[in-house]
């Protein structure tokens, strides 16, 4: 039985879409006959990475963590992309087969050259590389020289498992839901500010996701709503089961998430398949997923004042946003769910290894 040792994202309840891809795909894996070690690292660093000046050395706490227990294991490597600027020190060193996972690149994106310069030497290093959408494998292709095989399977999705469903007309509050890492690149900080510069006072934003990829962030979002005193209006939750998740969906209206990059997507199309028409950006593969004035409203990644005049329209044009959220729920019932791509997961698996 062939050993593989997973460095990929979190696998826990209320994880995000691509945390939950890299389960699935972990799962995949076990079901076409490799043995699996997932390196659960940074839950024994999480409480640490809390603490400003301890955040200050994160790259450096896990490089040493993610070495060591690398050097500790044997057989054939997954690792998802994010994990590049940890991991150059082993990757040079090592001559283990790597299979890479990458939803997308960060450091263009960042405009950090050491992040990218990671990326670089895990691409050139992989052996494999599976990706999710066309928009990620030119990011891909752009860093790497030489031919390695790219193969494409995209995220499926279930719909959220919710008991009733609550959208509203135009006679109370217009619920905005954003899902997401409480990161820059996420937009959190621009949805908070958008939401601000609003000329209506009848809507709410629910703001879910997970606070330790970047404590600060989530600081300077619990210090913007302060400022803009809308302590009443937007609601931080942090990560919240599933159950919870799927209630806020059910009573939400417009789902909102205007990312500086998405290699897919998922929480598009969980949103979508329960009638949200959605409030996104133009950048990376967005559009492959969100229809402008079909299932929502685009607009350029970092232009705030768009983003307030598209949460606006949706508040007071019921009519638009009541098609749009037609549209919506129909593209997504199209989409295919998990269970479907977990078995193109397996196919690949047992392909790679049948080589």
């Amino acid at each position: 039985m062939s050993s593989l040792v997973a460095v990929v994202g979190d696998i826990q309840k209320g994880r995000t879409g691509g945390e939950q891809y890299d389960a699935k795909l972990v799962q995949a894996a076990q079901d076409a006959g490799l043995k699996v070690v997932h390196l659960n690292w940074h839950h024994s660093l999480d409480k640490w990475l809390a603490y400003p000046v301890v955040w200050r050395f994160q790259g450096l706490l896990r490089t040493c963590v993610l070495t060591w227990q690398l050097w500790r294991t044997s057989g054939d490597v997954l690792i998802d992309i994010w994990a590049a600027p940890y991991l150059t020190f082993w990757v040079k060193r090592s001559q283990r087969h790597i299979i890479l996972m990458v939803h997308h690149l960060r450091g263009e994106l960042e405009e950090n050259p050491a992040v990218q310069h990671a990326e670089q030497i895990l691409i050139q290093a992989a052996s494999q590389i599976l990706t999710v959408s066309q928009s990620s494998k030119r990011q891909i292709q752009a860093l790497r020289t030489g031919e390695v095989p790219i193969a494409i399977i995209p995220p499926g999705f279930e719909r959220p498992k919710v008991k009733e469903i609550s959208h509203k007309a135009a006679t109370s509050d217009i619920d905005f839901l954003f899902v997401g890492h409480i990161t820059q690149v996420k937009g959190v900080l621009d949805v908070i500010m958008a939401a601000s510069k609003l000329q209506v006072a009848n809507w709410k934003l629910h703001i879910v996701g997970g606070a330790s990829a970047e404590p600060e962030t989530w600081n300077q979002a619990q210090s913007l709503i302060q400022a803009q005193d809308l302590q009443s209006k937007i609601t931080l939750y942090g990560r919240v089961e599933d159950e919870k998740l799927a209630h806020l969906y059910a009573s939400s209206d417009v789902f909102v998430l205007p990312s500086y990059w998405e290699g897919y997507g998922i929480v598009f199309l969980e949103a979508m398949s329960l009638g949200l028409p959605v409030i996104a950006t133009t950048a990376g593969a967005i559009p492959e997923v969100v229809a402008h004035n079909q299932t929502g409203l685009l607009v350029e990644a970092g232009d705030v004042s768009a983003l307030t005049q598209a949460m606006q329209t949706l508040i007071v044009d019921t009519d638009k946003r009541q098609l749009f959220a037609y549209h919506a729920k129909q593209h997504a019932e199209q989409a295919e769910d998990w269970q479907a791509i977990q078995q193109r997961m397996q196919i690949w698996w047992e392909k790679l290894y049948a080589q």
